[in-house]
């Protein structure tokens, strides 16, 4: 019946259509962008952008003033109205074969991708928007089993910037625990979540960037994995950490344009004016933290700019430096300055 509604409809298209356009060449353009991994392009023509289905040749999108991202982690294209501040999924529908527009956010969305399984033998990819669940056509799905996190993609305005958030995760080199309880089955957490053997992830997209609409430019080019963003600086960082790479810098804007301002480490966290950076891990699985001050400089803490553990809390930030005793924990306030020693 699925097929036949699908049929159905795409000829009705391929009627209607052609009175109007029979392909490409019948439609006024500037130029085509093709899609990868699509069967859809981006047709330019003035100040309008359509989306046109190249093999049943119609329009998916009317002619529109917004703008549309295509995110390859989920490869999911997206309507954006700017002026309007809202995002929409364009999406095929399974119903009708067709193509349909799902509202995914208002100023910006995140979502996470995901698998979900029903047994052992029924797998299908998710999305997690919000708290809602929905599969890649955005039909809303129920919570059976979800695994593990494998990437994220998400959109948010700025002014004229849309700071674009595309990665995914490639766990090939885990293992997967097999369920001693339900033999043949993964074995899942109390969260429903897919556990795997430790080991080292490598990202299979990193399309993370920020882009101007105005000037029509890459701010950032599209080659990280996460952004923190505000006005004067950027952080970019990876999540999870992997601290086998050197993925994470911070980036200020000095004469109008973005400039990476301090050396790579495997991830960088701001608390108040002090960054907390991780070290590369060594051939002895060993990494260290590095405290940098709000001129992007070590703090040295005595003999120490190196330290085996960093903790935050809500007040202050505690250090042990390398090679201490046990008991030699320093103290530091979100401004660096040390507040207290304990000996």
């Amino acid at each position: 019946m699925k097929l036949l509604y699908k049929l159905i409809f795409v000829l009705t298209l391929l009627v209607t259509n052609y009175s109007v356009a029979q392909g490409l060449n019948d439609i006024e353009k500037d130029s085509i962008v093709k899609i990868k991994n699509t069967d859809l392009s981006l047709i330019y023509y003035k100040k309008t952008t359509a989306v046109w289905h190249n093999f049943a040749n119609f329009y998916v999108v009317e002619p529109t003033k917004n703008w549309f991202i295509f995110l390859n982690s989920a490869e999911l294209l997206v309507e954006v109205d700017y002026k309007h501040k809202t995002f929409y999924a364009v999406v095929e529908d399974e119903l009708t074969g067709g193509y349909k527009r799902f509202l995914i956010g208002e100023k910006q969305f995140i979502a996470k991708l995901l698998d979900s399984r029903k047994g052992c033998y029924f797998m299908q990819k998710a999305i997690k928007l919000d708290t809602q669940y929905f599969d890649l056509s955005f039909n809303k799905i129920e919570q059976v089993r979800i695994g593990q996190p494998y990437g994220e993609i998400g959109l948010k305005t700025s002014k004229r910037n849309i700071i674009i958030t595309d990665y995914k995760l490639n766990y090939d080199n885990s293992e997967v625990i097999q369920s001693i309880q339900y033999p043949g089955e993964d074995s899942v957490n109390s969260n429903y979540q897919t556990c795997y053997v430790k080991g080292d992830f490598d990202y299979s997209i990193s399309k993370t960037g920020i882009y101007n609409l105005k000037k029509r430019e890459w701010i950032l080019p599209q080659k990280f994995n996460t952004i923190s963003y505000s006005k004067s600086e950027l952080i970019t960082n990876p999540k999870p950490t992997n601290l086998n790479q050197l993925n994470s810098q911070v980036w200020r804007k000095k004469q109008g344009k973005w400039e990476m301002m301090s050396p790579s480490y495997s991830s960088i966290e701001k608390i108040g004016n002090i960054y907390i950076c991780t070290t590369q891990q060594d051939k002895y699985s060993q990494s260290s933290y590095i405290i940098l001050d709000k001129k992007l400089k070590p703090i040295r803490v005595n003999d120490f700019y190196n330290f085996d553990l960093v903790e935050s809390t809500n007040k202050s930030i505690k250090i042990t430096p390398i090679l201490s005793k046990p008991t030699s924990i320093f103290e530091l306030d979100f401004k660096g300055n040390i507040i207290n020693i304990d000996k």
